[in-house]
């Protein structure tokens, strides 16, 4: 979900655990909810890295995006033994396959051992400086609350702060924690959140 007017998306990111291959990169629009059209030409590219994020500037910057425009980011492999990213315990979202041309939600499937396919695929879509993390989920009319990319990303000591933004479907108080890779808490704040201004910002500075 795009999350500002007037943004262009300049790089996909993409994490990969494997190496030596040739990927398709695609933009699609959103149709019911599902990948539709491309955006852009899709293009390839080249990885060479394993077990790392693998950063792909746009072969041409799209532009002419919408605030809270829904667009889908692919990587295309036509290739069964390449390993690609995949996120079951930390970031909700929506992920989807596609198989013979049709696109189906990652979560109609099962991994070996008949593990359900619950997760994302650690694919991020950057736009003129804003990150989004991995699959912003769609908006729901049963969600209580979506949040979305933080500004600036990623997180520094160099930085006086990050903005993130939320949507809340219900009244009460937002209380945002965030936590460093070693579990300790650096930042602890809390928003009002009203009916009368359910979506909102957050500026976040780190005691490091």
């Amino acid at each position: 979900m795009v999350p500002e007017s007037d943004l262009e998306l300049e790089k996909v990111r993409f994490w990969s655990g494997s190496k030596e291959y040739t990927a398709t990169i695609r933009i699609l629009d959103n149709r019911n909810n599902f990948p539709g059209n491309d955006l852009i030409s899709p293009f390839s590219i080249n990885v060479n890295a394993e077990n790392s994020w693998i950063d792909v500037e746009m072969a041409s910057i799209l532009t002419g995006l919408d605030k809270n425009q829904v667009i889908y980011v692919a990587v295309e492999i036509n290739n069964t033994n390449i390993r690609l990213g995949y996120d079951d315990k930390i970031t909700s979202g929506v992920s989807y396959l596609n198989l013979n041309n049709t696109w189906r939600l990652l979560s109609d499937f099962v991994f070996n051992g008949n593990q359900p396919a619950n997760g994302v695929w650690m694919i991020r879509a950057i736009f003129s400086g804003l990150a989004l993390s991995d699959t912003i989920p769609l908006p729901d009319g049963e969600d209580e609350l979506i949040v979305y990319g933080a500004y600036p990303n990623i997180f520094s000591a160099n930085r006086q702060g990050t903005t993130i933004r939320y949507s809340s479907f219900v009244d009460g108080d937002i209380h945002l924690m965030v936590y460093n890779s070693l579990g300790q808490k650096v930042a602890d704040k809390k928003e009002p959140a009203s009916a009368s201004n359910l979506t909102g910002m957050v500026m976040v500075t780190m005691d490091l």
